[in-house]
């Protein structure tokens, strides 16, 4: 498996406000994407997933699944380009109406992540939607 380097991400909060402020934003059912030119040798990663996402379990997951998914299958098909993913907060809770349901009910108190398959097609319809795919099954950013 390729190594996820320090190279590859972006460690710096100077950075990740440079892409939010300045970068292209698209957002999804689970992420929001902010994509701008990048500063290093390659593409690189950056992720917020805040607490309102979930306990430490749901969030590692989330944090995991991105990073495999970007290292995978579209790290290779990117220009130089800094990418920060972040993943939205749980939905709010519903206040209860009526009886009590029959069975129990989904944890509402975080954002539950998909598989790996689900996440990458996410990413990759983000990225694919900011025009920043290279490679087969995507056009060269303008």
């Amino acid at each position: 498996m390729p190594a996820f380097g320090r190279e590859s991400r972006i460690l710096v909060s100077r950075d990740f406000d440079r892409v939010m402020r300045q970068g292209r934003r698209v957002h999804s059912r689970n992420l929001i994407l902010f994509l701008a030119k990048g500063e290093g040798a390659g593409p690189r990663l950056g992720l917020a997933v805040s607490r309102k996402v979930g306990v430490a379990v749901c969030r590692n997951r989330w944090k995991r699944l991105l990073r495999t998914a970007f290292r995978l299958s579209l790290k290779d098909r990117l220009p130089t380009v800094d990418l920060v993913v972040v993943v939205k907060s749980a939905p709010v809770p519903e206040a209860p109406r009526g009886k009590a349901p029959a069975r129990p009910q989904v944890d509402r108190n975080r954002r539950v992540a998909p598989g790996l398959a689900a996440v990458e097609r996410e990413l990759r319809d983000g990225l694919l939607r900011l025009e920043a795919l290279d490679g087969p099954g995507g056009s060269a950013p303008r």
